[in-house]
């Protein structure tokens, strides 16, 4: 058995470890609950730039994350036409470049040749660097205003060389027709080919003429490479003042063929080329100058009437309408 001391040792230490507790929760209080049990974390819900993306017929143009959704955002997306190029690498057939990254806005994808905008077209590449447009392109692009054009107003001023300027009203578009006067007094030639001996001299010409036309070009009306022929009507006078004292009318009738080529800037025309005519003479009138014509009656007036070629080249500018 323990001695009563032993016993009293005991007894004073239960009581010092009961105090504390005593102290932290009052007398009649229920047991505190034991803790919960740790519940696992709720699922995070992913953004919604996370979700898989619509198909492309519905995609919405992309706004940037520093923008809010309803401001009104500028064409900044690579565009040849505006300039634009902030992706870094190459979109692919069927992606445009938005805010710097390749998204899909074509499907089906662009093909070869073309690339795809922001708006979901398959625009052409444009050529750069050495890539220089084609003869057809560039008289395309210089003569797109007057493209439709059907009638012209024009002039050949190549004939101050040869046969006297030539005004022109041509109407058609590949296939076209024309008609001309000739004023043979602001011409070279006629001074030289008229006159038949050294005492005769060219007073007065005029001529008309109608003509057709084909245009080869197929980016636009009335231009291009053109072959084409006519029929030429021509009437001069000639006079001999000194020794005969004849003035003599000469009428021609000519058939012509010509080609060139017609380049157009806007709706100003330039054109170039040859013309080849057979000039025939149809009727010849001479009258009598005053003190003269004696060799009329006796029938020795010198008159050659044989037909002739004439060569033209034709430098024709104007305007379409």
């Amino acid at each position: 058995m323990s001695s009563p001391l032993t016993q009293l040792l005991f007894g004073l230490l239960a009581c010092s470890v009961s105090l504390p507790l005593l102290a932290q929760a009052p007398l009649g209080a229920p047991a505190p609950a034991s803790a919960p049990a740790a519940s696992e974390p709720a699922p995070v819900e992913a953004p919604a730039a996370m979700h898989e993306p619509p198909p492309a017929g519905n995609v919405d143009p992309c706004v940037t994350v520093h923008a809010p959704v309803n401001a009104v955002r500028q064409p900044h997306h690579w565009d040849p036409r505006s300039g634009y190029g902030l992706c870094s690498e190459i979109c692919g057939q069927g992606e445009a470049c938005v805010d710097g990254r390749c998204l899909v806005r074509c499907v089906p994808d662009c093909r070869a040749g073309t690339y795809c905008t922001a708006e979901r077209e398959c625009l052409p590449i444009p050529k750069i660097g050495d890539q220089q447009p084609t003869e057809a392109e560039l008289q395309r692009r210089l003569g797109l205003k007057s493209a439709d054009a059907t009638r012209a107003v024009l002039v050949d001023v190549g004939g101050v060389f040869f046969m006297g300027i030539r005004p022109t009203y041509e109407w058609g578009r590949r296939d076209s027709f024309h008609v001309r006067a000739v004023l043979m007094n602001t011409g070279m030639m006629p001074y030289f080919l008229e006159p038949q001996t050294a005492v005769e001299r060219f007073e007065w010409g005029f001529g008309a003429s109608i003509g057709y036309r084909r245009y080869e070009a197929a980016w636009g009306n009335l231009r291009g490479f053109y072959w084409g022929g006519g029929l030429d009507y021509a009437a001069t006078e000639v006079r001999d003042p000194f020794e005969n004292l004849v003035a003599t009318v000469t009428h021609y009738a000519a058939g012509y063929g010509e080609f060139g080529y017609r380049w157009v800037f806007g709706d100003f025309l330039f054109g170039f080329g040859p013309a080849l005519a057979l000039k025939v003479p149809v009727w010849v009138d001479r009258r009598a100058l005053p003190g003269g014509g004696s060799c009329l009656s006796a029938g020795s007036c010198p008159r050659d009437a044989s037909a002739r070629f004439e060569g033209t080249m034709v430098v024709e500018v104007g305007w379409l309408e």
